[in-house]
């Protein structure tokens, strides 16, 4: 069962203060206690650090809470299945293989509320200002839709993604530390909704046996 988000200690619902928990206590805390409905929360770090993993865990936690919830990304469905499998996930959300943004933007008119994972915005995206326009067509998707939406990019060297972020209401940097046996999450960059009472701006996750991040 997925652990809580404002506190430590399981909820008695997913929803809290018009937010949805992660399933993952430290990202509930760093996100100012869960995901906002209806905000675009953008993920960054270098390749390998977990995004995708994160990602998939907390599609997992969504679909468990009963919210409507869809994973695109460059993977065909099963793929994405394997991969959850590998995690000892659920894969019972709905996963879509997206080509370009004209194929992710197709897909996403069909959905009605919810959460969605963009998972690898710069492999459609491989210039800022193209990004800049997926991420600012999103953002109006999020209002129009009443959708909450997670978009994933990847930290390459020479490359600054400091311009996309005033499109993000939250920004997620997550980095390595201990051997690669967990990572970091960091919001100071950006946390729109964000209180002094209800999240932190740091905080650290652990990864188990099955590289699932707790």
């Amino acid at each position: 069962m997925p652990s809580s988000a404002t506190t430590m200690n399981a909820p008695a619902s997913p929803f809290t203060v018009s937010r949805i928990s992660t399933g993952i206590a430290g990202l509930d805390l760093v996100l100012g206690g869960g995901l906002t409905h209806g905000s675009l929360t953008l993920l960054t770090g270098q390749v390998g650090v977990g995004k995708s993993t994160l990602a998939l865990q907390v599609m997992d936690a969504v679909r468990m809470w009963g919210i409507p919830a869809l994973y695109l990304s460059e993977l065909t469905p099963f793929q994405v299945s394997c991969v959850a499998k590998r995690l000892k996930i659920s894969s019972k959300f709905v996963a879509a293989e997206i080509l370009d943004s004209d194929d992710m933007f197709e897909t996403i008119e069909t959905v009605l509320g919810g959460v969605i994972v963009v998972d690898g915005l710069i492999a459609i995206a491989p210039n800022p200002k193209t990004a800049a326009k997926i991420l600012s067509t999103l953002k109006r998707l999020t209002v129009e839709k009443g959708c909450t939406i997670i978009v994933t990019a990847m930290l390459t060297k020479g490359k600054n993604l400091d311009g996309l972020f005033r499109y993000a209401d939250t920004v997620v940097e997550m980095g390595n530390f201990n051997n690669r046996m967990g990572c970091w999450l960091d919001t100071t960059r950006k946390n729109k909704y964000a209180s002094q009472q209800d999240s932190a701006t740091v905080v650290r996750l652990k990864m188990d046996s099955k590289r699932r991040f707790s």
